[in-house]
C-alpha cells in the first residue's frame, strides 16, 4: 500500500496540542471557540473556521468544548503535482471572508467522511480528494513565491522532504546545491542546527510512523519505501528513536487511533450534512412581502469614472459619453485634477477646463476631482491651481453648483509615520480650500486598494495616532490580493466569486473602525480581470457578474464605479477589431454590450427596495408596479485563472464550473388584486450579446464590416423581450422564469386595472 497523501488528527477535550508539522496542515474548528498560537500571532478560532499552517510552522492549539480536525497534506507530492511552483498556501477564515471557504469545507468534509467510512477504496478516495484539494488550494489560496527561493534552511528542508525516499547521499545533495560535501555539511548544520544524516533519518522515520499508524503495509516494503537501505537498518533507527519495535509501536498507535478518534470522527461527519438536500436551490420559492417597502441609495449610478478629462477632446468619446449619460444618468464624473500647464502667480485662462467641464455640466454631471498624492510634483502649485479653479468656476456656474463638487486625495500605500505626515499636511491644505468655498462634502480619502489589508490597517493606525476620524472612505478594487510575506510583498489573484462583497465584510470583521465610524464607502474604480482586454469583457458573463456584484454590495457601499466606461478610450492600435475585449460598457462603435444592459436594468427600477437574495433583487414603484432583476452568473473554474493572461481565450464556456440553467420562483404577497402585464427583458447568448451576434454574422477578427452592417449589429444586439399577462387574486402574485448560464433578466410588472 502506497504512502498516504492525507493525514488526519482530531484534537478535543481542552487538549493543548503543540506541533511543528512537516506538511501543509489545515485546522478546522468544530467547537464554539479554540485558541491558536503561532510564532506570528495568537487568535481565536470560531466555529467552522479553517486556517492553514505552513510546513515547519510551530503552533500551539487549545481546543474548547468541541473538536478540531487537523488535515495534513503531503508537501512533497503537493510540490510535484504543481510542477515545482513554489506556492505559499494562505487561508484563514478567522481573518477574511470568502466564498472559497465553503468549497474548501466541502472537500474537507469529504475527507472526514472517507476516513470515517474506511473500506477497501479508502486510499483511492483519499488520493482523489488530495488532488482536488491541491487544485483548490493552489488556485484559490496560493501565493506565488516562484521568484523567491527562500532561505537556505528552507531549501535544504524541502530537498530532504522531496527526496527522502531515494537513496540520498551527502555527495548527491551537495552536488544539487553546487557545493562540496564538506562545505555542504557545514552549511547544513549552520542553517538547520542539525547534522545532515540525522535530519534525513528523522524525516524518514516521521514518514514511516505515518505509514505504520495509517496503513497495513508490510514492514520490509514500508522500510524500503521510506528510504531505508534494508529492514535491519529500519529496526535499528526506529528502536533508537522510540524504544519500541515497529510492530509494537504500530499496534499501540492503531488501537489508540481507533478507540479515541473514530467515534468523534463519525459524530462530526454525521453533523456535516454532506448529502444533497431534498430540494435543489432552484426549486425554492423566494417569498416577498410587497407591502414592506424601504428607501435606498441607488449606488450604481453615483459615479462614472473617466480619468483624463482631455479624452473629451475626442469627438467619438464625447459623443458616446453623452449617449451613456442619456440612458444611465450618472450623478458624478470622476476626473483627475491636472495642473501641469498651470504656474502659480501667472495668468491662466482655464480655456481647456471650461470646454471640457461645460460639456460635462451640460450633460447633467457633477464634478468629482481626484488628486494622486504620488503625482503631485510641486504641492504648492496644485494647491494654487485648485483654489483658482474653484474660484473661476464658482463665477461661471454659480457658487451653489461648485459647492456640490467633490475632491478626493488618493494615496495607495502602506503608511509609515513619514508618509502619513506628508499625506496629512496635504490633506489639511486641500480641506482648507474646500472650506473656503463652502463645499458640501469633506475631502475624500485615500483610494486604497481593497485587497491590501496591511495598507488599510496602516491608514487606520495613522488616523488613530492623530485622533482623527473620516466617516467617508474611498477604495479602488482590483482582482488581486496584496500580501506581505517573509520574502516581501506579493500579489495573488483573487478567485472569490463574491470578492468585492467579502472584502468589505472582511474590513468590518477585522477593523472596528469600519464598523463603528465609517458611514460611507465609495468604490471609485472597480476591475474584475487582470487584463483590461479580455474576451470575458464582451460576453454575457460580464453583465451577469456586474449585476451579481451590485446585488452583493447593496447596502454596503455608496458607489461601485466601473473602471473603464467606453472601449473608445483605448489606444487606436488596440482597437483593430470591432470587439477586442475592452472593458467598456459600449463598444468602440457605440454598440451596447451586456455590461451596459446590466447598468440599464438597474437604472429602471422603482423608488422602493423590497428584498434580495443570492440571485435576485426586487423593487417597487409608486404606481403599484414592481421590478425584478435576476442573474445566473456562473463561477469561473481553475482553467480560466491559468489562461487569463492569454490574448485569445477561445471558447468561453470551457472556463465555468457548470453551465446549468437556473429556475427562479417568486411569490409576492400584499399585491393589489387585478390584471398585470409582466414584461421580461433578458440578456443571454444570442440576445443582447454583441459578441454572439457578431459571431453569428461570421465576422471573424480582421474581417472588414461595413457601416451598414454595424448598424444591423446595433439593432440585433438587444435584450430578448417577452410579454405575459397575470391576474392577481387574494393579493398574491407568483412568477417563474428559467435563466440560461451567465444570463440575466429584468422583469417589469405593470399594473393594468
Amino acid at each position: 500500500m502506497a504512502h498516504r497523501l492525507i493525514h488526519l488528527a482530531i484534537y478535543q477535550g481542552g487538549v493543548c496540542a503543540e506541533e511543528t508539522p512537516a506538511d501543509l496542515t489545515l485546522l478546522w474548528n468544530f467547537g464554539p471557540e479554540a485558541e491558536l498560537r503561532t510564532e506570528d500571532e495568537t487568535f481565536a478560532l470560531r466555529r467552522d473556521d479553517v486556517v492553514s499552517l505552513r510546513p515547519q510552522q510551530r503552533y500551539s492549539l487549545r481546543t474548547g468544548e468541541g473538536p478540531v480536525a487537523a488535515v495534513a497534506l503531503d508537501g512533497a507530492q503537493l510540490r510535484a503535482c504543481l510542477g515545482g511552483r513554489r506556492l505559499a498556501i494562505r487561508c484563514n477564515s478567522a481573518r477574511e471572508v470568502s466564498d472559497n471557504y465553503a468549497i474548501l469545507r466541502g472537500l474537507l468534509g469529504q475527507v472526514l467522511q472517507a476516513w470515517a467510512e474506511g473500506g477497501p477504496c479508502l486510499e483511492a478516495e483519499l488520493g482523489k480528494l488530495y488532488y482536488e484539494l491541491a487544485l483548490l488550494l493552489a488556485n484559490c489560496f496560493g501565493v506565488d513565491l516562484s521568484g523567491e527561493p527562500g532561505t537556505r534552511a528552507e531549501q535544504f528542508t524541502r530537498y530532504l522532504e522531496d527526496h527522502c525516499r531515494e537513496e540520498l547521499s551527502l555527495q548527491q545533495i551537495s552536488e544539487a546545491f553546487h557545493m562540496t560535501p564538506q562545505y555542504f555539511s557545514r552549511q547544513f548544520k549552520a542553517q538547520t542546527g542539525q547534522n545532515f544524516y540525522r535530519s534525513l533519518t528523522a524525516v524518514r522515520l516521521r514518514r514511516a510512523k505515518q505509514d505504520l499508524a495509517e496503513t497495513d503495509t508490510p514492514l520490509l516494503r514500508l522500510a524500503l519505501d521510506n528510504g531505508f537501505a534494508n529492514l535491519e537498518s529500519f529496526y535499528h533507527y526506529f528502536q533508537e528513536d522510540t524504544g519500541q519495535t515497529p510492530q509494537a509501536w504500530r499496534a499501540e498507535h492503531r488501537r489508540a487511533e481507533t478507540a479515541a478518534a473514530l467515534p468523534v470522527l463519525r459524530e462530526l461527519v454525521g453533523s456535516l450534512h454532506l448529502e444533497a438536500p431534498a430540494a435543489a436551490p432552484q426549486e425554492e420559492v423566494f417569498a416577498v412581502d410587497a407591502a414592506v417597502r424601504r428607501s435606498y441609495h441607488p449606488f450604481w449610478w453615483e459615479v462614472l469614472h473617466l480619468g483624463d478629462a482631455a479624452l473629451l477632446d475626442n469627438s467619438l468619446i464625447a459623443g458616446q459619453l453623452r449617449t451613456l449619460q442619456e440612458e444611465l444618468h450618472f450623478r458624478f464624473i470622476r476626473i483627475r485634477a491636472d495642473c501641469r500647464a498651470f504656474t502659480a502667480g501667472s495668468a491662466y485662462s482655464f480655456y481647456s477646463e471650461e470646454r471640457r467641464l461645460d460639456y460635462l455640466m451640460d450633460n447633467g454631471l457633477s464634478i468629482w476631482l481626484y488628486v494622486d498624492f504620488r503625482q503631485i510634483p510641486v504641492p504648492e502649485q496644485m494647491y494654487a491651481y485648485l483654489d483658482r479653479l474653484l474660484s473661476h468656476f464658482a463665477n461661471r456656474y454659480s457658487i451653489q453648483n461648485v459647492q456640490k463638487w467633490r475632491l478626493e486625495l488618493v494615496y495607495n500605500t502602506i503608511f509609515t509615520p513619514d508618509k502619513a505626515g506628508a499625506f496629512w499636511a496635504c490633506r489639511q491644505r486641500l480641506q482648507a480650500i474646500l472650506n473656503k468655498y463652502g463645499c458640501r462634502d469633506p475631502l475624500l480619502c485615500a483610494g486604497l486598494t481593497l485587497g491590501a489589508p496591511e495598507a488599510v490597517e496602516s491608514f487606520c493606525a495613522a488616523l488613530a495616532s492623530r485622533g482623527e476620524t473620516l466617516p467617508a472612505q474611498t477604495f479602488e478594487a482590483e482582482p488581486y490580493l496584496y500580501r506581505q510575506t517573509g520574502q516581501g510583498p506579493v500579489l495573488s489573484r483573487a478567485t472569490d466569486s463574491s470578492y468585492l462583497k467579502n472584502q468589505l465584510l472582511t474590513l468590518r470583521q477585522n477593523l472596528p473602525y469600519f464598523r463603528d465610524v465609517v458611514r460611507d464607502i465609495y468604490i471609485t474604480s472597480w476591475n474584475d480581470n487582470m487584463r483590461n482586454t479580455s474576451g470575458m469583457n464582451d460576453a454575457c458573463y460580464k453583465g451577469a457578474n456586474l449585476l451579481k456584484t451590485m446585488i452583493d454590495c447593496f447596502g454596503l457601499v455608496r458607489s461601485v464605479t466601473h473602471n473603464i466606461a467606453l472601449d473608445a478610450v483605448y489606444p487606436e492600435k488596440t482597437r483593430r477589431n470591432i470587439l477586442f475585449g475592452g472593458n467598456g460598457l459600449l463598444s468602440q462603435h457605440g454598440i451596447p454590450k451586456p455590461s451596459y444592459y446590466a447598468y440599464s436594468f438597474l437604472c429602471h427600477v422603482g423608488e422602493y427596495y423590497l428584498a434580495r437574495d443570492e440571485h435576485s433583487i426586487l423593487f417597487a414603484g409608486k404606481e403599484g408596479n414592481y421590478q425584478v432583476l435576476c442573474h445566473n452568473c456562473k463561477r469561473l473554474n481553475y482553467k480560466y485563472y491559468l489562461d487569463e493572461q492569454k490574448s485569445d481565450l477561445g471558447e468561453l464556456d470551457q472556463y465555468f464550473e457548470d453551465l446549468e440553467p437556473l429556475t427562479l420562483r417568486y411569490r409576492l404577497t400584499g399585491v393589489r388584486n387585478g390584471r398585470y402585464v409582466v414584461k421580461r427583458r433578458m440578456v443571454r447568448p444570442g440576445a443582447g450579446s454583441v459578441r454572439d451576434c457578431l459571431r453569428e454574422m461570421g465576422a471573424a477578427d480582421g474581417v472588414y464590416v461595413h457601416s451598414h452592417d454595424l448598424e444591423y449589429l446595433r439593432q440585433v444586439s438587444v435584450p430578448q423581450v417577452h410579454l405575459q399577462e397575470k391576474t392577481v387574486a387574494g393579493g398574491v402574485l407568483e412568477l417563474e422564469l428559467t435563466i440560461p448560464a451567465n444570463s440575466f433578466a429584468y422583469l417589469h410588472i405593470i399594473y393594468q386595472y
